[in-house]
């Protein structure tokens, strides 16, 4: 009976690692296309890194330059919106 148990179980073990090896061999079998394929796309993909960078750091200052304007047409709104309530205390 022991030797019975045994055999099943080693058969159950080598089921399942043949299993894992069919898996695995797929699994390379169907990502070695993807791969090849990715490799053209990565070699493509690094000008556009390069090119994409000085584009954000141009950005960046942009971002910086309308934030700026934006605070100093806030204060002249300010100043403006001050002069008119001085004058119109003055015309009554």
């Amino acid at each position: 009976m022991l030797i019975l148990s045994v055999t099943i179980y080693l058969t159950l073990v080598t089921t399942y690692f043949t299993l894992l090896t069919v898996y695995f061999t797929l699994l390379i079998v169907y990502s070695t296309p993807l791969i090849v394929y990715s490799t053209p796309l990565t070699v493509y993909s690094k000008p556009l890194i390069v090119y994409s960078r000085p584009l954000t750091v141009y950005s960046i200052s942009l971002i910086v330059y309308s934030s700026t304007l934006i605070i100093y047409l806030r204060s002249w709104t300010t100043y403006l919106v001050s002069l008119i309530v001085k004058l119109n205390r003055l015309i009554t």
